[in-house]
Order: C-alpha cells, then sequence, then structure tokens
C-alpha cells in the first residue's frame, strides 16, 4: 500500500497509516454437537507516530500488532442459536501488566 505523500518535492511517509495489513478467519463446525468455532484477526504492520519536537522521547514508531478475537456459537433445534466469544484475546492476560506500567510512569514523573 502507498503511504507516501510529496511535500515540497520530498517524499514523505504519512503518519499514524500502517504500510501493510493482514485479516485472517478460521472456521470449523461440529455438525453432531450443533457447535461453530470461530477464529479471527487482524495483523497490523507499524505506524509513524506523531512528536511534539526532537526532544520527544516516546517511540518513533509503534509496534506491529493484532487483534484476535474467538466465538463459539451453539445450535439448537427450530432455527435457535446461542453464542458467546472473547474479542482481543491477546490483550486479556496483558492488562494488569499495561495498566502497572502505566501506573509507574506516571508515578515517576
Amino acid at each position: 500500500m502507498n503511504v507516501n505523500f510529496t511535500n515540497n518535492g520530498q517524499k514523505q511517509r504519512q503518519l499514524l497509516i500502517e504500510r501493510w495489513s493482514m485479516v485472517w478467519n478460521f472456521g470449523y463446525t461440529f455438525k453432531k454437537q450443533g457447535v461453530k468455532i470461530n477464529y479471527t484477526g487482524n495483523l497490523y504492520g507499524s505506524k509513524l507516530l506523531p512528536l511534539r519536537s526532537d526532544l520527544d522521547k516516546r517511540l518513533k514508531q509503534s509496534p506491529i500488532h493484532s487483534i484476535q478475537n474467538l466465538q463459539i456459537t451453539k445450535s439448537f433445534k427450530k432455527n435457535f442459536q446461542f453464542y458467546g466469544g472473547l474479542k482481543n484475546i491477546l490483550i486479556l492476560p496483558l492488562l494488569p501488566i499495561v495498566m502497572l506500567n502505566r501506573l509507574i510512569h506516571l508515578t515517576s514523573k
């Protein structure tokens, strides 16, 4: 994907736009049990991040990241279905770590 623009004759990469992304979906149906499992996900390339100035110590590029989801559907007779799922399953185990990291970062200033 072309994520560049020309400014005063110079080719520059746009901020906050990834150069590539990928999407997938895997599904399997257990016909006898009436259960269907879907695993979906997206993978995003790094993005250029805006900085306030040259003294800004934050990252210039975001890391590659992924969003992945899991859904289970149970079908019953008479056209009735029940489903549930988890969104962004990779972040669930990391939430306590991310929250602690932010707390430490805020208190260290």
